[in-house]
């Protein structure tokens, strides 16, 4: 799997894109299972933003946030090929892709 590296995106804009897209995924029934798996990967995320609980192994948050966005924008990738014909399902997977556009370079 490629990891892809956005390094002028800040932590404010990594935990907005996050929060933005579990908001967006969250009503769709088939992804609960996924959902619940990065909705917990986030949240522990969070805490370890937070000052008096950050962890000092930088290499390995870093690996981390790598890893769960290439995650992401690989799912999101997956998903606009997919033929979906459910209005509502088209509608976030548009507003998947604008987030996508907006987070990832390429």
């Amino acid at each position: 799997m490629e990891i892809i590296s956005i390094p002028q995106l800040r932590m404010g804009q990594l935990q907005q894109l996050a929060e933005s897209s579990l908001e967006i995924t969250k009503p769709i029934e088939a992804l609960k299972p996924s959902w619940k798996v990065v909705s917990a990967a986030f949240e522990a995320f969070v805490t370890g933003m937070k000052k008096d609980s950050a962890s000092s192994d930088k290499k390995t948050l870093d690996k981390t946030r790598d890893l769960l966005l290439s995650g992401f924008f690989f799912a999101v990738k997956a998903e606009e090929y997919h033929p979906y014909t459910v209005a509502a399902v088209m509608e976030k997977i548009d507003k998947l892709r604008e987030i996508k556009r907006k987070g990832c370079p390429n």
